[in-house]
């Protein structure tokens, strides 16, 4: 029913309560949650508006030529969908780090 813990993300010390004088304090799982929830939710709102604005840009400021300026909103999400999977690769990266930190 159980399966156990990939080898790479486990880890049978528990480093959380051993601190020192020169060491940084540590986020919590919580508030590192919180960080990425941001980002996920911050990034790709902020690239969903440079994506518009990029197209208008680019293509709406033409006179004379015959642009169809309402799909800017299409290349607004294209950027915030690769935006999205960007930010999420990366905070899978940052906690795989910070697992295998933990284990040494």
């Amino acid at each position: 029913m159980f399966q156990e813990p990939l080898p790479a993300l486990s880890c049978s010390v528990d480093t959380s309560r051993v601190t020192s004088p020169t060491s940084t304090p540590r986020l919590s799982s919580g508030q590192r949650l919180g960080i990425y929830l941001g980002a996920l939710i911050v990034i790709p709102v902020l690239m969903f508006v440079v994506g518009m604005s990029d197209f208008e840009s680019r293509n709406c400021n033409i006179p004379n030529e015959y642009v169809e300026c309402d799909v800017a909103g299409v290349e607004g999400m294209v950027w915030a969908f690769f935006a999205f999977l960007a930010v999420g690769a990366t905070c899978l990266v940052a906690e795989v780090v910070i697992r295998r930190r933990r284990c040494r």
